[in-house]
């Protein structure tokens, strides 16, 4: 019975562990979009100068052939154009992170069983007494088998978060460089 008692407090504390990681990744990947909003702010206010630039007879680009337009001014477009593909993958991936697909991550971990851990699964028993009456017929091994089940859920979420929150941090690198280039350009144009 005290090897009962031992893992089934292991995997309790391995739970609220998974469950404080999963939880972290949030404001991670909130901060994430509050940087690239004030990039982005930025660049639809200048939307104008940096998409339609100044016809200027006298420019030529070179290094692209482009005939009335600065080197700087293609730059400066060119950056505002790809930064705005880079804000929308920064809000996929934070979508991405702050949504993670639970059912799959359960499914993959106790394949055609209800657990009795996982919230979607609980909120389907007709009431309160239905789900105890679930619980009390499980044995206390399939109990720890749920609750290793719902620990392992838990730990694909928090991976997929972070992992997820990661990629929006490189991301919204990317997109603050070209913020820059855009607004560099568009200064030298």
């Amino acid at each position: 019975m005290t090897s009962d008692l031992t893992h089934r407090a292991f995997l309790e504390k391995a739970l609220t562990a998974a469950g404080e990681w999963a939880r972290f990744a949030d404001p991670k990947a909130l901060a994430v979009l509050i940087i690239m909003g004030l990039g982005l702010s930025d660049l639809v206010s200048k939307s104008r100068a940096l998409l339609l630039p100044l016809d200027t007879a006298g420019d030529r680009c070179g290094l692209v052939s482009v005939d009335g337009q600065s080197c700087a001014q293609v730059v400066a477009t060119a950056s505002y154009c790809t930064a705005a593909v880079a804000a929308v993958a920064v809000v996929l991936l934070v979508t991405a992170a702050v949504f993670p697909r639970l059912a799959l991550s359960r499914r993959k971990s106790n394949p055609g069983s209800p657990s009795l851990f996982y919230f979607e699964d609980v909120a389907q028993h007709s009431d309160a007494h239905a789900y105890e009456a679930a619980v009390r017929k499980k044995n206390v091994g399939e109990l720890e088998r749920d609750l290793a089940g719902q620990v392992y859920a838990v730990s694909v979420v928090a991976s997929r978060k972070h992992r997820y929150t990661t990629r929006a941090y490189l991301a919204v690198l990317v997109f603050l460089v070209l913020w820059v280039a855009a607004r560099v350009g568009l200064a030298l144009a």
